[in-house]
């Protein structure tokens, strides 16, 4: 399943989807439902998994161009279920990235998306944060993930459900780790594949004058001082990196659409 999301990272999404297919791919990821609606329109065929948020007023959009959905919350999968449109979905889970995901301990909400009667669940997967480093304290943040991981995909067959293609190596995963295949990896495109990071960590560009930088929030986690998120080498979260909530109840899933319109809509036609 060959990442081409990004334009596949600057290279050209449909002419990098063409080799691939060309070389025997028959499932691709991108970002969003956007890059999926492109290489669709652009004649790839196969399964297209949307690795990001995208809420349920797509959920037209995906059923039109037969777009395979990430799921990342129990939420999630009933928003996009109540639209009532036939969707594929893949499961997300959170093993220790602390982006988007189910908790990989939440039996309840892995196992809710089976019960929406318009969703098919033909997958599950998970991001590996360390997956690029081969020093002691990532190879054992690596084990833990991959211990998490079959642990939350034994539950779903425990609970007599078919998890689907199960798969979680990236590139670095497949150069560093050749011995934990995934039944379908997710490189990125090959040519940005590398088998170590550069020593000197690249400078960072600021836009320039006038640029603004835009992100819609998709999801909440609040974490407990110590622990790690997002990938690479990152600090542990210290005990004042956010500020207090109102309620100490801990937030994870989708957040309402800043603009509104979360609810569904049957004229979704044109990728955002």
């Amino acid at each position: 399943m060959p990442v081409v999301k990004a334009n596949a990272y600057g290279h050209g999404d449909l002419e990098i989807a063409r080799l691939c297919v060309g070389a025997g791919a028959d499932a691709f990821a991108v970002a969003t439902a956007a890059e999926g609606v492109r290489l669709r329109r652009g004649g790839v065929r196969g399964t297209i998994l949307i690795l990001g948020y995208s809420g349920p007023e797509l959920a037209s959009l995906l059923a039109r161009y037969r777009l395979t959905q990430t799921v990342v919350s129990a939420g999630h999968a009933r928003a996009l279920d109540a639209c009532g449109r036939r969707l594929a979905v893949h499961l997300k889970v959170d093993t220790g990235l602390h982006r988007l995901g189910i908790p990989w301990d939440d039996t309840q909400s892995l196992t809710a998306p089976y019960s929406c009667s318009h969703l098919r669940v033909t997958g599950v997967f998970t991001h590996l944060a360390d997956t690029e480093r081969l020093d002691e304290a990532s190879q054992a943040r690596t084990r833990e993930q991959l211990r998490r991981f079959r642990a939350a995909v034994d539950g779903l067959r425990s609970a007599g459900h078919a998890p689907g293609t199960v798969h979680f190596q990236g590139s670095y995963g497949l150069l560093n780790y050749p011995a934990s295949p995934a039944a379908t990896p997710a490189p990125a495109s090959p040519c940005t594949a590398s088998s170590a990071p550069p020593a000197t960590p690249p400078r960072r560009s600021s836009p320039p004058p006038g640029a603004l930088l835009r992100a819609r929030v998709s999801q909440l986690h609040t974490l407990a001082a110590g622990r790690r998120a997002t990938t690479g080498p990152t600090p542990p979260i210290g005990p004042l990196c956010w500020p207090p909530c109102p309620s100490a109840t801990p937030t994870a899933g989708p957040v309402p659409s800043p603009t509104g319109r979360a609810g569904c809509s049957s004229t979704a036609e044109r990728p955002p």
